[in-house]
């Protein structure tokens, strides 16, 4: 017993002294708007990051791969107006994991989407389209990755009419830039958010970076879950987060590329820890098509990764998580 209360003790004293070295750095926070919602850096260093270089970074990504700008190496993909030497790296890399995600999700991850998207009111203008089966069966005719050719550098069309949307997981590899951003600045110890997505290193001078988990409106006991985090990231993606209502009928955001409809689940939400927020976010997409067991189990056999998850029984929520969830609660 005075082995383990001197081990203790050292543990103490080495992590107070950890705490009073990290102290001594000031305190930075950066904020703005990007991607079409908000993005915080919180980081403890010496050196100074200015908001005019994280902007720039996040502009450079969206010159690369915002369908919101007419001139974006993905507008002119769709348009086909782009050379195919014309790819850049940041968007050479989410296509990368893009193909990967979409064979480890067995087709669900799927960047071919847009257009059921477009149909069903989720584009860029909202507004729903023509919704006649008819109309669903010719757009699925060019939907699918398999239409898609990829070797790393060549992006092709195999149907002229296809086009692509990385929203899926391009906001999470925004995370994953501004992180290493930070790194290669000689930063070790920051939380980054951008869109709710955060990946985080280190820790504070009091203690692990902990963040709020919400659960779905109108849960019972909906308090949110607070987790802490260090050296991983975690994102959340809800049913209940971008919703239209079309002839009375509340529709999800994430589309079926198998059906060419909204995706029909009783899971709610799924939140993912992970080493990169980029994999996180792919995963959460991927996690919702799965019923909640099969989410569970699928997740404690991929490394580093681990879940929770609300959805519906009738008209309950309910929760499940991996078994290594619990070591990040709050």
């Amino acid at each position: 017993m005075k082995y383990l209360w001197v081990i203790a003790c050292m543990m103490g004293c080495m992590y107070a002294a950890l705490g009073q070295q990290l102290a001594m750095h000031t305190e930075h926070l950066l904020s703005g708007r990007a991607q079409g919602t908000t993005y915080s850096i919180k980081y403890y260093a010496d050196v100074a990051v200015s908001k005019q270089d994280v902007d720039s970074i996040i502009a450079e990504i969206d010159s690369s791969m915002s369908l919101y700008h007419a001139n974006s190496i993905i507008s002119r993909f769709n348009a086909g107006r782009l050379a195919d030497a014309d790819l850049d790296s940041h968007i050479k890399n989410v296509l990368d994991a893009s193909f990967s995600m979409n064979k480890l999700s067995n087709g669900y991850f799927d960047i071919t989407v847009l257009p059921l998207s477009q149909v069903w009111g989720f584009g860029p203008d909202g507004s729903p389209k023509n919704l006649e089966q008819q109309c669903m069966d010719s757009i699925r005719a060019f939907v699918g990755m398999d239409k898609l050719r990829w070797d790393g550098e060549v992006l092709q069309k195999l149907d002229p009419r296809i086009t692509i949307d990385l929203n899926g997981i391009a906001q999470g590899y925004t995370v994953d830039v501004l992180a290493d951003y930070l790194e290669q600045r000689g930063i070790a110890h920051y939380l980054v958010e951008l869109g709710g997505e955060i990946r985080t290193k280190g820790h504070k001078p009091s203690g692990s970076f902990v963040v709020a988990v919400n659960r779905p409106p109108g849960m019972q006991n909906g308090d949110a879950h607070w987790v802490k985090l260090s050296d991983c990231a975690i994102t959340t993606s809800g049913s209940y987060e971008n919703q239209r209502c079309i002839d009375g009928t509340m529709i999800s955001h994430h589309m079926d590329p198998f059906t060419g409809k909204p995706l029909a689940s009783s899971t709610v939400s799924v939140t993912v820890i992970a080493k990169t927020a980029m994999e996180a976010d792919g995963l959460d997409n991927f996690f919702m098509y799965l019923k909640p067991a099969e989410a569970i189990s699928y997740a404690e056999g991929l490394k580093d990764v681990d879940i929770y998850l609300v959805y519906l029984d009738g008209n309950t929520y309910k929760e499940l998580q991996t078994k290594g969830f619990k070591k990040y609660l709050y």
